[in-house]
C-alpha cells in the first residue's frame, strides 16, 4: 500500500473522514458511540471517524451548523480529553465545506496549544495531504506500533511552525552558521554566496520532495539520502551525492546518466533550468569546495519544521511556505540597503501589475468592439475575486443589447487570436530594479488568469481553427497550466539588477512558480533558461544604444589580439547572430525530444554555450566603447583611500568591468529597436549608492551586527578587519 494524495484530496473535499483514515491512511475502526456535548448554550454532537492504537480521530459538527470558534473549539478539546486523551478533532459546518482540523499540544507544565489547520472545498488540499501523509501507516509497519509512535506522528503532522518573522531569522542565523563548514572558497564573500546557492537548490528541491516529485515520491528524500551517505562514509554528502544531483540528475536526461548515477540518486526527473548548472563560484573554484554533513543536519532540521507548499495563488490561499519566502528572506532580512533593496507587499505588485497590463492591453485592441459573451463567459469569471476584474479593461466593459450572439461569438474569436498571436507573443514586461522578481511573479500570476480566460472561452467557442490550436498544445504538452507559464516566463518576462544573487532569487522563484502548475511529476517538462530574459547588471549605466561603426572600429591597438575573434565580424553580424541562437533557444526549449537526431538537451546546451561565448567576447568591445564615452565627458575616477583624501585618477577598462554596466542596446536590441519595453514594472532603488559600514562588515565579521551594537566596539572590530588586506580592499573598492 501506498500514500495516494490523489485520493486523499478527493476524500478531504467531500469529507468523508472515515474512508479517508481506514481506505488510505491504514488506520481502524473505531466502534464506539457519539459524544454530545453542551457548549455555551450551542449542542454538538462528536462522531468518532477512526482510529489507531487508541489515538482518536473525531468529526464535530453543531446542531445549528455554524464552525464553532477557537475559544469554544478549546472547551470542546478539553471534555473530549475526558473520553479519550490522545485524539484529533475535525470541525466542519453544516454543507461540509470548511474544515478545522485541531490537534492540542500537551506541554510539561500542564499547559495546551492548540495547533489548527483550515481546509475548504475550494482549496487543492495539497497542504493538508501533505501534513496527512505523516500518519500514514503501512500494513508492514503495524506489528510493532505503539500509541506513542502514533501520537509522535500525529505531533509531526500538526505541530508545525506557521511563517513569520522566526523563520526568517532561523533562516539566517543558520546561512551563517551553513558558511562555517563551506571549505575551499577562501575569499568570505565567495562563501556568503556559494552557500546562498546551496541552500537555494536545496529549497527547490524540497519543494520538489514535499510534492512528490522525488524519487517514486519520497517525502524525505533529503534527509533519507543524507542517513544513507553516511553510512558510506564521513562528509561524502556534499561531494559525492548532491553534485551528482544538482548536475547529472536534474542536468541531464536519464538515458545519458551512468548506472552508477541512477543508483546513486534514485529516480529523477530531468529539470534543465540555469539553477544546475555550474555555478560561476563553483567554476571559480573548481574540485576546492567541500561541505560538512553537520551543515545539512542543521539546515534539514530548520526545513522540518514547517510545511513546504507550491501555491498558485499569489497570496498562498492553504500554504505555510510558499516560494514567496524566498523573496521575503532576500529582501527583508538579508536585504542590503547600499543597493536600495526593499521588500514590496504582494497586495502593491499585484494591483499595479494588473492594472497596467490591463491598461496595455485594451489600448492594443481599442479598435475592435468588444461584446459581452468573451468577458462574460471566460475573462470576468476567472479574476473574480482578485483587486482588479479584467472587466475593468475599457473595452471590455459592458454589455451588448443586440442579441446577435453568433456575432459576437465569431468577433470574440478573432480577438482571441489577435491576442495569441500578435499581442500576448510579443508583450514585452520589465522590472529594471527585479531585486528577487516580485513584480515579475506578479505579472505572471495575471497573465495566467489572461490566458486561461481566453482558452476557456475558445474550449466553448465551437471555433475551429482556435479549437485546433489548443488540441494541438494540449497533445504537444501534458499540463496547459504548465505551457501557459512556460510561454510567458519565455515570451513576455524582463528584468535587470545589479545584485547576482538577487537575479538568482527571482529566476528560482519563477522556476517553483512553473512547478507548482505540475500536478504530477509526468507534467514537468524541462525548465526554460531565463539567463537571457532576466540578467545581472547596473540598469543605470550602460549603452542604451550602440554605434555600429564605433563597436566594428574598437582598436587592436588598444586591446592587442584580444577581439581578433570578433573584429572579423562586423556588429549587425554579431546582432543577428546572438538573436537567432536565442530564438531557436527559446524555440527548442518548447520542442521536447529528439529534433534531427539531436536531443532537446543537447540542443539547448550547445546553443546556450555559443550565447555566452558571443556575449563575453561582445562584452570586451561594449565596455571600451563606454570607457571612452566617459572620457569624452571628462569623467574622472576619485580613488579612496584608508587614510587622507581620494586621489583622483583616468578611468581606465577594469573601472568599467567593476560598475557591471548592463548595454540595453546590445542584450535588448530587437525591444530597443521598436520603441523600448512595453511595461515598464517595479520599485526603484532608494537612497544614495553607497557602502553601509556595519552591513559590508557583517559580511566578515560574526560580531558586527546591523543593530544593538555600539559605536566604540564597531570602530575597534572595524579597524582590526581593515589590517586584513583582503577586507581593506574590499572596503576601498
Amino acid at each position: 500500500m501506498k500514500f495516494n494524495r490523489s485520493q486523499v484530496k478527493t476524500y478531504l473535499q467531500s469529507s468523508d473522514f472515515t474512508s479517508l483514515f481506514i481506505e488510505e491512511l491504514g488506520w481502524d475502526y473505531a466502534d464506539v458511540s457519539p459524544i454530545y456535548l453542551t457548549v455555551d448554550d450551542e449542542n454538538y454532537t462528536i462522531k468518532a471517524a477512526a482510529q489507531k492504537r487508541g489515538m482518536m480521530v473525531y468529526h464535530c459538527v453543531s446542531d445549528h451548523g455554524i464552525l464553532p470558534n477557537s475559544k469554544i473549539r478549546k472547551k470542546i478539546d478539553t471534555e473530549v480529553t475526558s473520553y479519550s486523551q490522545e485524539h484529533l478533532i475535525i470541525y466542519t459546518d453544516k454543507n461540509q465545506e470548511k474544515q478545522v482540523w485541531q490537534w492540542v499540544k500537551r506541554q510539561e507544565d500542564n499547559k495546551t496549544k492548540s495547533k489548527e489547520t483550515t481546509f475548504n472545498i475550494t482549496q487543492s488540499g495539497e497542504l493538508l495531504s501533505q501534513k496527512l501523509e505523516s500518519l500514514f501507516i503501512d500494513f508492514a509497519e503495524e506489528e510493532n506500533l505503539t500509541l506513542t509512535d502514533v501520537t509522535q506522528r500525529t505531533q509531526k503532522a500538526f505541530d508545525i511552525e506557521k511563517v513569520t518573522k522566526k523563520f526568517f531569522d532561523d533562516f539566517q542565523l543558520e546561512h551563517r552558521k551553513f558558511v562555517t563548514f563551506i571549505q575551499g572558497i577562501h575569499n568570505i564573500k565567495d562563501a556568503n554566496w556559494y552557500a546562498s546557492v546551496i541552500l537555494n537548490r536545496l529549497m527547490f528541491i524540497y519543494f520538489l520532495q514535499k510534492k512528490g516529485f522525488l524519487d517514486n515520491g519520497n517525502p524525505n528524500y533529503l534527509q533519507d539520502k543524507l542517513k544513507v551517505s553516511q553510512t558510506r562514509g564521513k562528509d561524502l554528502y556534499y561531494q559525492e551525492f548532491l553534485q551528482t544531483l544538482f548536475f547529472d540528475g536534474f542536468g541531464k536526461a536519464e538515458k545519458f546518466r551512468k548506472d552508477e548515477t541512477v543508483a546513486l540518486i534514485g529516480r529523477i526527473k530531468y529539470i534543465n533550468g540555469g539553477l544546475f548548472l555550474p555555478h560561476i563560484i563553483e567554476e571559480k573554484y573548481q574540485g576546492k569546495i567541500k561541505i560538512n554533513d553537520d551543515g545539512f543536519e542543521n539546515i534539514f532540521k530548520l526545513f522540518s519544521g514547517y510545511t513546504w507548499h507550491l501555491d498558485d495563488t499569489p497570496s498562498g490561499k492553504d500554504d505555510e511556505i510558499n516560494p514567496d519566502v524566498l523573496g521575503y528572506i532576500f529582501e527583508k532580512y538579508i536585504n542590503q540597503k547600499e543597493f536600495g533593496a526593499y521588500y514590496t507587499k504582494p497586495e502593491i505588485t499585484n494591483y499595479l501589475c494588473e492594472r497596467t497590463i490591463n491598461k496595455f492591453i485594451s489600448e492594443k485592441i481599442g479598435n475592435i468592439q468588444i461584446l459581452p459573451s468573451f468577458p462574460c463567459s471566460a475573462w470576468e469569471c476567472k479574476s473574480r475575486g482578485s483587486a482588479s476584474k479584467i472587466e475593468e479593461v475599457e473595452p471590455l466593459r459592458g454589455h451588448s443589447q443586440s442579441g446577435d450572439w453568433e456575432r459576437e461569438k465569431r468577433e470574440n474569436n478573432q480577438l482571441c487570436q489577435q491576442l495569441l498571436d500578435d499581442i500576448l507573443p510579443q508583450l514585452s514586461i520589465l522590472d529594471p530594479a527585479c531585486g528577487s522578481g516580485a513584480f515579475l511573479v506578479a505579472a505572471l500570476q495575471h497573465l495566467i488568469k489572461i490566458y486561461t480566460a481566453i482558452f476557456d472561452f475558445i474550449q466553448v467557442s465551437g471555433n475551429e481553427s482556435n479549437q485546433a490550436r489548443l488540441s494541438k498544445i494540449k497533445k504537444d504538452h501534458p499540463s496547459l497550466d504548465y505551457y501557459i507559464k512556460k510561454r510567458v516566463i519565455t515570451d513576455n518576462l524582463y528584468g535587470v539588477d545589479i545584485m547576482e544573487e538577487a537575479v538568482e532569487i527571482a529566476k528560482l522563484r519563477l522556476f517553483l512558480s512553473l512547478v507548482a502548475s505540475a500536478k504530477t511529476v509526468d507534467d514537468l517538462e524541462p525548465l526554460p533558461n531565463v539567463d537571457f530574459n532576466i540578467m545581472a547588471g547596473n540598469s543605470l549605466i550602460g549603452l542604451i544604444r550602440v554605434d555600429k561603426e564605433r563597436f566594428d572600429n574598437v582598436g587592436m591597438s588598444k586591446q592587442g589580439n584580444l577581439l581578433q575573434k570578433l573584429n572579423a565580424d562586423n556588429y549587425q553580424a554579431i546582432l543577428s547572430e546572438k538573436n537567432e541562437s536565442i530564438r531557436k533557444y527559446k524555440e527548442h526549449a518548447f520542442l521536447v525530444g529528439e529534433v534531427e537526431g539531436t536531443e532537446q538537451e543537447d540542443r539547448l546546451e550547445r546553443l546556450r554555450h555559443h550565447i555566452n561565448d558571443v556575449n563575453r567576447e561582445s562584452l570586451v568591445k561594449l565596455n571600451q566603447l563606454l570607457l571612452d564615452e566617459f572620457g569624452n565627458l571628462k569623467i574622472r575616477y576619485e580613488e579612496v583611500q584608508l587614510k587622507g583624501k581620494a586621489t583622483k585618477r583616468v578611468l581606465n577598462i577594469a573601472d568599467m568591468e567593476g560598475l557591471k554596466p548592463f548595454h540595453w542596446g546590445y542584450h535588448f536590441d530587437q525591444i530597443i529597436a521598436r520603441g523600448g519595453f512595453d511595461i515598464i514594472l517595479g520599485n526603484p532603488p532608494w537612497e544614495i549608492f553607497k557602502p553601509q559600514a556595519k552591513e559590508f562588515f557583517a559580511e566578515y565579521s560574526d560580531l558586527v551586527t546591523k543593530n544593538k551594537m555600539d559605536i566604540k566596539t564597531f570602530e575597534k572590530e572595524q579597524k582590526q578587519l581593515l589590517e586584513n588586506p583582503e577586507v581593506a580592499t574590499a572596503w576601498l573598492s
